[in-house]
């Protein structure tokens, strides 16, 4: 790992200014204010170190986002304050330095596929927000997804994670649900469907908590991928496996049916089943 700027990184010499970077939208990249007097010099953002360098003239916000992205990650300080500064060049040789300043970077990244079991073996793991307000994962930059709140970095670690919906949300790659953005809007965008057993009759709407959790602990819910959803909270389901897949306070859970007290508002489940090209999803 890098080490952080030391007097060996003092500033010396003219021709180039450098004020911050500040992160805008994910896609959208880093604006960096900077001045170059010296139009032959090649200016250079470090990050942390002297040796981990982004060229930025030529770039713009948007243009040098992955290689920003990749420098602080490979840094590997995340969810804190690191220095920056910028260093001009002219024929390869080091001419000038700024001063530095201080940058508070994005929580660690998700470096796994989108899958629950990874998700549930990521390090650290993930949290629950704990407002109700849970965060998403960006598009893949570098391999990687990134947390993001209000399409922004998310840089406290303690929110470095999902809530209930959020979960299936970013586990889907959905970007928004319409309001009010329940679990009803959720089944609807990922296409999950009222489950209607070989009698016809759709017994999975509106389940009295005490009949499905009888279900559960029997396992004689069907065979499938499903979402369940109360008032107040999203569950996925393995029928499968009779796994239930949640993220609430203290993170992510996995529990067998059967063993979870199935509480909710009103007392009341909905449960609807999801397509089965969402299989490789629950592996």
């Amino acid at each position: 790992m890098a080490t952080l700027a030391t007097a060996a990184t003092a500033p010396m010499g003219t021709g180039l200014t450098f004020v911050k970077m500040t992160a805008l939208k994910i896609g959208s990249g880093f604006d960096i204010t900077y001045a170059l007097q010296n139009a032959t010099l090649t200016a250079e953002l470090c990050v942390g170190s002297e040796d981990n360098r982004v060229t930025i003239t030529g770039t713009t916000p948007g243009s040098r986002e992955a290689q920003v992205l990749d420098a602080i990650d490979t840094f590997g300080k995340w969810g804190e304050k690191i220095k920056l500064w910028m260093v001009g060049k002219k024929n390869g040789e080091l001419v000038v330095r700024t001063a530095a300043t201080d940058f508070q970077t994005h929580v660690k990244p998700y470096y796994g596929s989108l899958k629950i079991s990874e998700i549930a073996k990521d390090d650290p793991a993930m949290t629950y927000p704990g407002n109700g307000f849970g965060r998403l994962l960006s598009e893949q930059i570098n391999g990687r997804y990134y947390f993001k709140y209000a399409g922004k970095h998310e840089t406290d670690n303690a929110k470095r994670g999902l809530d209930c919906t959020s979960f299936p949300m970013a586990l889907f790659s959905l970007k928004s649900l319409p309001s009010p953005g329940y679990g009803k809007q959720l089944c609807d965008a990922l296409g999950a469907t009222k489950y209607v057993d070989p009698s016809g009759k759709s017994e999975y709407e509106q389940i009295k908590r005490s009949d499905l959790e009888k279900r559960l602990a029997e396992n004689t819910t069907p065979g499938g991928y499903f979402i369940i959803f109360s008032e107040g909270h999203v569950l996925l389901y393995n029928g499968y496996m009779n796994l239930i897949h949640e993220f609430t306070y203290g993170g992510f859970k996995t529990t067998p049916g059967g063993t979870r007290a199935m509480t909710a508002t009103n007392s009341l489940w909905w449960m609807r089943k999801l397509p089965d090209t969402c299989g490789p999803y629950f592996t």
